[in-house]
């Protein structure tokens, strides 16, 4: 069985602790952190080494899934063209703030 490929959206407080989290489970494999601010892609890198990325079209590899853990008001616009994808998403909420 291969491993789940996941993404984190959102290099902020619950982002880092989505990707913590995924790096301790044996069936998963972080593919990548999207962040488009510098300073919190530098956190990542300190963190876990190369995983960091400005956006979705910088992922070395197509995910299987993403956490989208960005602010409130970029949830419906990360999700919509994840999902037209195909992709499995965990949304923080709220998915939308209309």
């Amino acid at each position: 069985m291969s491993k789940l490929r996941l993404v984190v959206i959102g290099a902020g407080h619950l982002g880092m602790i989505h990707a913590r989290l995924i790096q301790q489970h044996p069936d998963v494999e972080l593919i990548g952190v999207v962040d488009p601010l510098p300073a919190a892609r530098a956190r990542v890198r300190e963190q876990w080494g190369p995983l960091d990325c400005p956006d979705l079209a910088a992922l070395p590899d197509r995910p299987d899934a993403a956490i989208i853990a960005c602010p409130s008001s970029l949830h419906y616009e990360m999700a919509q063209p994840l999902l037209a994808q195909g992709l499995h998403l965990l949304i923080e909420k709220p998915v939308t703030v209309e």
